[in-house]
């Protein structure tokens, strides 16, 4: 036997092993899983608050229409903060 199979063959006694040991927490296991698949996505959308928030405050844009839905009237008929910033005289 070569040295490459030896260290298969224990490589693979070692997963049996662990697979073994883990078996009565499956459940928990799985959820760690799920939420290390879903973490790179959220992660990703972290900065689309602030995209909006910067856009609609300082920016010419109107806030994304399921914001605007739940967004008060007074609150969308406000003047933006830009027209006190670049009052002329």
């Amino acid at each position: 036997m070569t040295a490459a199979s030896d260290e298969q063959r224990r490589d693979r006694a070692l997963l049996r092993r662990v697979a073994r040991e883990v078996r009565p927490h499956w459940r928990g296991v799985a959820g760690i899983f799920l939420v290390d698949l879903a973490a790179t996505p959220i992660l990703l959308l972290m900065p689309v608050p602030l995209k909006i928030a910067v856009d609609s405050v300082i920016g010419s844009k109107p806030l994304p229409s399921p914001l605007a839905a739940l967004t008060p009237d007074w609150l969308s008929s406000m003047p933006r903060p830009s027209t006190f910033l670049c009052r002329t005289r």
